[in-house]
């Protein structure tokens, strides 16, 4: 199962501790990590430096997960003693298994069929806003995991407290199910969330009124998409094919994009023009916006002004094909 789509979104406005990491680490395997810094001490020097760990690390295993978070505990432990702490929910994906560990309050969701499974284990105290455990706060490291298998369809949604302490857990699945890319899972979490600020309404189990926290959450769908052709690449004209269009665009790519494979593209899209334009001649407008929505069918926007401009540029490419 390849890791599909996937959007994020942090708001750190109120203390600005949290931070997120997604690091692709191969076409099946991926690793999304929440961070949330305790504001109570300097919770952004350890979300920050825990992140780095993550993305820096040689990662092939959940052990090695552990260990970097194991690392950065150690790192912290030594020159804070206690006073920098961050939560830590990661998920690594590796094939069609998905493993979690996680240490703090930062919940983890998988979203099937209407079932809410939880993916963290919450390390909370008696108390309102305490956690017993978390990266730095002791000089050994501990943590809790969980391994499931994934299926088509299913939602992975991490969030930090900004989130969960102000939203029931049916209140995000719901919102994040009803809602048909992860993007759009994203505004419509935001939207909740801003609702309930405006109005002062938390959850009656913690604060009631609204918790003013930083809040990041990162959602991806494991959508039972239809697979891109497995096609060679067609020359067209003069040796012209779509990865004359697409590879220039390369940067603009990785700036427009959250998700995207450009030699698929690149193949998918060659096989279309053969498929259904082999022998007209120069395109017609009515050709390239039909190619300009089939590269929007397997790439998804990360930047909406950025991926307009990449839309017009390959529109001025795909013009200038001769079938």
């Amino acid at each position: 199962m390849n890791n599909e789509v996937y959007a994020h979104f942090i708001d750190n406005s109120s203390h600005g501790d949290d931070a997120l990491l997604t690091r692709e680490l191969g076409p099946d395997s991926f690793l999304d990590v929440v961070l949330d810094g305790v504001s109570m001490g300097d919770g952004g020097h350890a979300s920050r430096l825990t992140k780095e760990k993550l993305e820096s690390g040689n990662i092939s295993s959940l052990s090695d997960v552990i260990q970097l978070l194991s690392e950065s505990n150690d790192e912290l432990y030594q020159t804070t003693h206690g006073y920098s702490l961050t939560t830590s929910t990661a998920a690594l994906k590796l094939g069609n298994i998905l493993y979690v560990a996680n240490v703090g309050d930062s919940p983890g969701y998988l979203l099937r069929e209407g079932e809410i499974i939880e993916l963290a284990t919450m390390d909370k105290g008696a108390r309102v806003n305490e956690i017993t455990n978390a990266v730095g706060i002791s000089p050994s490291f501990s943590c809790h995991t969980y391994e499931i298998e994934l299926k088509p369809n299913d939602k992975v949604v991490l969030v930090t407290d900004g989130i969960s302490d102000n939203l029931y857990e049916d209140e995000i699945a719901r919102t994040v199910s009803n809602e048909g890319t992860p993007q759009e899972a994203v505004y419509a979490l935001e939207n909740l969330l801003r609702e309930k600020k405006n109005s002062n309404t938390g959850r009656h189990d913690f604060f009631e009124s609204f918790k003013d926290d930083d809040a990041t959450a990162i959602i991806r769908y494991f959508v039972a998409a239809e697979p891109i052709p497995d096609k060679k690449y067609y020359q067209f004209g003069d040796n012209y094919s779509s990865k004359d269009i697409i590879e220039p665009l390369a940067q603009e790519l990785g700036d427009a994009f959250s998700r995207y494979n450009m030699d698929n593209l690149a193949r998918h899209l060659d096989w279309v023009i053969e498929s259904n334009f082999r022998g007209i001649g120069r395109l017609s407008e009515d050709n390239v916006l039909h190619l300009i929505d089939e590269f929007r069918k397997y790439a998804v926007e990360a930047d909406p002004t950025k991926a307009g401009i990449v839309y017009d540029k390959l529109g001025e490419g795909f013009s200038r094909i001769i079938t």
